[in-house]
């Protein structure tokens, strides 16, 4: 007996059969066909018998698992004790059935760790039931101004980061798809497609920031990632959870600059920087500054103490300082004048905690 020749056999499957096709006319007369689908994952095997006179033989395995590998072997069988002719044709696998369910796509932002940031993501979801007997799932993410981009997940993971400041899709509008894949002893089949999202919009990127302090106020820079519509800035106190000043301005050529007031002076805030586009924001741009010094307010509770040989001047300090104090001036003198005349002296205090003077008494009249 003569087996089939190898080159002479054609193959195709779709999710649940493989169709054979071969060159019978070099097997012998008398001679019946056999073909056999042996299953990779557990061993089966389906069997197809074909006797004809025809050259041209087909068979098809049927009622298979979609996306399992399946060896094909053709025999020629002939009564009588003749010993089978084999013919091994090869590896092949049935197509991968599309997704049972519909993976979720959405905009998202990345837990924060000690080695990473938070940051902007596409964030793909799914059950197990979105690719039963797949092994990969396929995402292909494509914008107007972006080729596409694929990314596989083993289907175990049941979900996808895709780092949007990575593959460059801040700010686009989406489209999500998904396909099943099939992958087995270098052998790879892919189901249809399924489009999951439809112009997905994603947040824009973060707004670069320059900050320019004043004693109540701080001027803010904005500068916007492509496409953001709405620039807002906010100063946070370093004690408050509030915001003490918000302002937001649309970005002209992408950039605009907005004043966060009034602002207590010498104070240190967090001042945050939101980019929005759609209704969506950015992550914050977080930057820190002091405003500068201002005027203090009066000294409080300010007396003289005159129960010693020298007059005392006590006082507290300011309830705003403003800054640093770093002196105190006192000023005293007599009204026992003819005609109003006064006499004033000074003294300064040059340590900033010293909140009392002791004072010589002022200089009798001439």
């Amino acid at each position: 007996l003569y087996s089939v020749n190898p080159s002479s056999v054609s193959y195709s499957a779709n999710e649940s059969a493989i169709s054979v096709t071969w060159d019978a006319s070099a097997t012998g007369a008398g001679v019946h066909h056999q073909l056999r689908c042996l299953s990779g994952s557990n061993g089966s095997v389906v069997i197809r018998n074909v006797t004809s006179p025809e050259q041209r033989l087909s068979a098809t395995c049927d009622s298979l698992q979609s996306g399992s590998e399946f060896s094909l072997q053709i025999f020629v069988l002939k009564v009588g004790g003749f010993k089978p002719a084999l013919a091994k044709v090869g590896q092949l696998l049935t197509s991968q059935r599309r997704p049972r369910s519909r993976p979720s796509a959405a905009a998202a932002e990345s837990q924060p760790s000690e080695s990473q940031p938070a940051e902007a993501v596409l964030l793909l979801n799914w059950t197990s039931s979105a690719a039963e007997g797949a092994d990969l799932l396929q995402f292909r993410v494509s914008s107007a101004s972006k080729p596409d981009l694929l990314r596989e997940a083993a289907f175990i993971s049941m979900r996808l980061l895709l780092s949007l400041a990575e593959a460059e899709l801040l700010s686009l509008k989406l489209t999500v798809a998904v396909t099943a894949v099939a992958n087995k002893s270098g052998l790879r089949q892919e189901s249809s497609e399924i489009v999951i999202a439809e112009q997905l919009q994603m947040p824009p990127g973060r707004p670069s920031v320059s900050l320019l302090p004043d004693r109540r106020a701080v001027e803010v820079s904005l500068t916007a990632s492509s496409g953001s519509e709405l620039l807002t800035a906010a100063a946070h106190a370093d004690s408050g959870s509030f915001a003490a000043a918000t302002n937001s301005c649309r970005p002209d050529s992408g950039r605009c600059t907005v004043a966060l007031q009034p602002l207590r002076p010498f104070t240190n805030y967090s001042v945050e920087a939101v980019a929005e586009l759609s209704g969506l924001a950015s992550l914050p741009q977080r930057s820190e500054v002091q405003t500068l010094e201002d005027a203090p307010s009066q000294p409080q509770s300010v007396r003289l103490d005159d129960a010693s040989s020298q007059l005392l001047c006590i006082w507290r300090a300011p309830s705003e300082p403003n800054g640093v104090i770093r002196n105190y001036s006192v000023a005293w003198g007599s009204l026992s004048f003819p005609d109003g005349a006064e006499i004033r002296v000074g003294a300064e205090v040059t340590a900033a905690d010293t909140t009392f003077l002791p004072l010589e008494p002022p200089p009798l009249p001439a």
